[in-house]
Order: structure tokens, then sequence, then C-alpha cells
């Protein structure tokens, strides 16, 4: 499954395959064990349905070149660890960690005053999205559809240096590669919210109109209140990652393609 982009103006232009949890993509319906739809989508959350641990999300559906907005209520249960995506910012980064960052590797030969070669010079061009922390599930062999973007990859590397700015070298595949960041880039920490601060924080961070990263499987559980000709179906979540609007463009302009 390779998901395309819509892009908006000062936003990254990439695809981001996948930036979810779980490895079917965003935007999509897949049947689970059971033969129902499970859910893998970026949504927005509506309100909650009183006295229940239900919310209404809207999504969008793709099939050709047609975008369905869908409304269905998902059960996101109190014990369900939830998580967050976050702004980050390359000083943070230390020497060992490992991140994925969506760019354009390239290396050249450095050639001397004697007219022989004297050394190689890589560089990860271009850096639009760089991903750290644990949970994140992209196709290292996805390419981009956009001709701007030809010979962008997913390179899933391991810090050598971080400095201020934008300062960055890794480690991809056994050499060394300096890093350079296009003007749209976005660095995105993916961080586990400890289960005593998600309890005081939750009503805020489940708010109307946060966007997620759902995944959620389908339930014959209905809250009370709503009838049997809602057509709304419904959904147990799996997982939850909660997504600040500062990032949200890159995630909601996400269009599946199967």
């Amino acid at each position: 499954m390779t998901v395309r982009r819509r892009p908006l103006p000062g936003t990254v232009t990439c695809i981001l395959v996948l930036v979810l949890l779980l490895p079917t993509a965003g935007g999509a319906e897949e049947k689970d064990a059971a033969g129902g739809e499970s859910l893998d989508v970026v949504a927005t959350l509506g309100k909650s349905v009183k006295d229940s641990d239900f919310h209404e999300i809207t999504y969008y559906h793709v099939e050709g070149r047609k975008r369905k907005k869908i409304k269905a209520l998902v059960k996101i249960p109190e014990s369900l660890p939830l998580i967050q995506d976050i702004p980050g910012r390359i000083a943070q980064l230390k020497e060992g960690d490992v991140v994925l960052i969506w760019g354009k590797p390239e290396e050249r030969e450095v050639v001397g005053n004697a007219g022989g070669v004297v050394g190689v010079e890589r560089y990860i061009k271009q850096g639009k999205v760089l991903l750290a922390g644990k949970g994140f599930n992209v196709d290292l062999a996805a390419e981009s559809d956009d001709p701007r973007e030809k010979g962008f990859k997913w390179c899933e590397a391991q810090v050598e240096k971080a400095g201020k700015g934008n300062s960055l070298s890794v480690t991809l595949k056994e050499a060394s590669y300096r890093v350079s960041m296009d003007k749209s880039f976005r660095m995105i920490v993916r961080t586990p919210i400890p289960e005593d601060a998600a309890a005081k924080l939750r009503k805020r961070l489940l708010r109307s109109g946060a966007s997620l990263i759902l995944n959620a499987k389908p339930t014959a559980d209905r809250p009370e209140g709503v009838s049997d000709d809602d057509d709304r179906k419904t959904y147990e979540a799996k997982a939850v990652v909660i997504v600040p609007r500062s990032l949200s463009r890159i995630y909601g302009t996400m269009v599946p393609v199967k």
C-alpha cells in the first residue's frame, strides 16, 4: 500500500509511509481476523458521547480519485495507554539515537589537487521529516511519486553528532553521512504519556477537534442513547497517537491508495 499526499502551501510535500503504529496505511479500512473492518486512520476527534468512553471521529476514505468523509464512533478505554507526537529539535538528539529521515542519500568522490580520488563525501540532502522515538512503522522501500522528490527514501540511521540549529551527522549502512535540512523540515518525537499523567491530562488531550492517529477494531458495543438506526459504525481503539496542531497537516493531508 502506498500513501500519496496532497501538498499544502508551506507544508512537507513528501510521502509518509507510514508514520503509524501498525503495518497498515492511514485512512485505510482493513479486514480483521473476524471479517470485520478494522481502522488505521488519521482522524479528527469529535464530541464524547455522554456517560461513555465513546467519541465521534471523522476521517476520510479514498476509492480511486474519490475522497469520502466518514463519521464513526470509537471507544477509547481509560486503560488504553496514550501516545503523543510532539515537535522536536535536532539539539535534543543524542549520540546513538536511532532516527528515520525522509531525504535524498547521495555520495560523491572527492578529487585531490593531483587529480586522484582522495575520499568520498556522503550526504542525506533535503531532509524533510525526521522521526525520533519508538513506535513508528515506515516502509523503507518506499519511493516518492513526486518528481520533485526523485531519489528520496526513508533512511534508518544512527545519530553520530547533533549540534546547534539543524547540524546533524548520522551513520547509515555503516558509513557517515551529513544531513542537510529542507526549509520545510519537521522533526517529530513519539513519546508515551506516563500513566499517571495521562489520567490527569486525558480530558484535555482527548478534546473535540484533536487530531489522532488511530488503530481500532470493530465492536458490537454501542453507547446508550445511540440508536441501532444510527449508521455510524462502532470501534474500539487499540492504539491512539495524539498529534499536535502544529504537526497535524503533515498527517492530515495523507491520501491512501490501495
